[in-house]
């Protein structure tokens, strides 16, 4: 897998991972639709959806470049068809995820903070600071790697 599907991945990963961590005291006290469709919501408001949406082109064109003799109509086809249908596809792949970790109040808590100017703000910048945030960590990685290796070498390994 080459570095900017790993990218892609991790970046959708890291968006649908964005929200605050927080402890679930209460049981999901909602049931089916009303709570799957505030997740949903969920994932609109903060950004994630976009941003799933803004991944496909990338790996599309990954996958562009392994197959050059598939003409441009066809990939044209694929990214309209799948920018809709997978992003669907993933938002209800992942309400299950945020089930387990929050209940349907902190969902509507959540949906309420991104509705408000500062949550607006956090949806917006989101993608950058993502994108920043992995900048940063990749290297800090490499640096504390060096630092380790550097260590062992000393010690004679």
């Amino acid at each position: 897998m080459n570095n900017l599907l790993k990218w892609c991945l991790a970046l959708c990963l890291g968006l649908c991972l964005q929200l605050p961590s927080l402890a679930q005291d209460e049981a999901s006290e909602g049931t089916g639709d009303s709570f799957d469709q505030d997740i949903i919501k969920l994932q609109q408001i903060n950004g994630s959806a976009e941003a799933f949406r803004a991944v496909i082109p990338q790996l599309l064109a990954n996958f562009k470049s392994l197959n050059s003799k598939v003409p441009a109509e066809v990939w044209d086809e694929l990214e309209k068809e799948f920018a809709n249908t997978s992003i669907t596809d993933l938002q209800k792949l992942l309400v299950p995820v945020y089930r387990r970790h929050f209940s349907q109040s902190e969902i509507r808590q959540i949906i309420a903070f991104y509705e408000t100017p500062a949550g607006k703000k956090m949806a917006e910048k989101a993608p950058l600071l993502q994108k920043d945030s992995y900048d940063v960590g990749s290297n800090w990685g490499k640096q504390l790697g060096e630092k380790v290796a550097e260590r062992l070498k000393a010690k004679g390994y």
